[in-house]
């Protein structure tokens, strides 16, 4: 399975929010071993109260996923053992594999609904085909058509050609998820 983003980018979209918020002036100073919550925080530790990384988190997840998706997903974006999490490194780890946990699922619900097909019944293995050139076409359409609706907030989101060909030939669900993942990060996110 592809992810939507790596593990570098949350850390590096988490370090410029939570630095802001601490008002430390270089991101780089917030290392794996930062400790999200010291009250009277060393350099590059942040001294925050627990609310605030609650409140933080989904600032980060609209920048690495966008707004639709986040509005989607709400609350679950926060991780259920986060009062455990004291250290920036495995916070971030944590939330990159949320996130991108959470972005294919929102992705998976959009190709269940181009497919016309109860998210219940689909697997990643669940075999994806189409009668004839006209229904790939068509499933393509209502793909973009979903994609743009409920998880890319760019305007101007389009499949290419390539693109159609890549979702009409993906095989199976857990294919159509990848192609899909790859034309969302080149032209949404």
């Amino acid at each position: 399975m592809k992810d939507l983003r790596s593990e570098a980018e949350v850390k590096t979209a988490l370090r410029r929010i939570f630095a802001f918020a601490a008002g430390i002036d270089d991101p780089t100073d917030i290392v794996d071993t930062s400790n999200l919550y010291d009250p009277s925080p060393p350099k590059g530790d942040l001294g925050f109260a627990p609310p605030l990384v609650a409140m933080l988190i989904p600032l980060a997840a609209r920048e690495l996923l966008g707004t639709k998706v986040v509005a989607v997903l709400g609350t679950s974006l926060l991780p259920p053992d986060l009062s455990t999490l004291s250290q920036f490194g495995p916070l971030a780890l944590t939330l990159s594999d949320r996130f991108n946990r959470l972005g294919r699922r929102a992705i998976f619900l959009a190709v269940c609904k181009a497919l016309e097909r109860d998210p219940d019944s689909v697997t990643p293995s669940t075999t994806v085909a189409h009668p004839d050139e006209p229904g790939g076409l068509a499933f393509a359409a209502r793909l973009e058509h979903e994609l743009k609706r409920s998880v890319c907030g760019n305007p101007k989101f389009a499949f290419t050609e390539s693109n159609r060909l890549a979702v009409i030939a993906a095989g199976n669900v857990g294919g159509l998820v990848d192609s899909v993942i790859d034309v969302i990060k080149k032209g949404c996110l």
